[in-house]
């Protein structure tokens, strides 16, 4: 059942899903949730761009989640000044 909803994944997905993660992120404000929604559009752009061999649902979903843990990385290490300011 799991696997037939991820055999769909689209580009259109992941550009909608990093629309839903920038929303939550406008909720929050702590910068995580736009790094994950930046991975997001990311992956919209591997599934586009990527040959059909590489770019199925397990590689769309492996590509996002190590972009998704890069991204994280860089905004809570290199944009960390940013946080307190207002």
């Amino acid at each position: 059942m799991m696997e037939d909803i991820f055999t769909q994944l689209t580009v259109w997905h992941w550009l909608a899903f990093g629309l839903v993660l920038l929303g939550v992120e406008m909720m929050t404000g702590t910068f995580d949730f736009l790094m994950i929604a930046i991975a997001a559009w990311a992956a919209a752009a591997f599934a586009w761009l990527a040959p059909d061999a590489i770019a199925d649902w397990k590689g769309q979903l492996l590509f996002f989640g190590g972009a998704a843990i890069v991204m994280v990385f860089f905004g809570r290490t290199f944009l960390s000044g940013l946080r307190g300011q207002t």
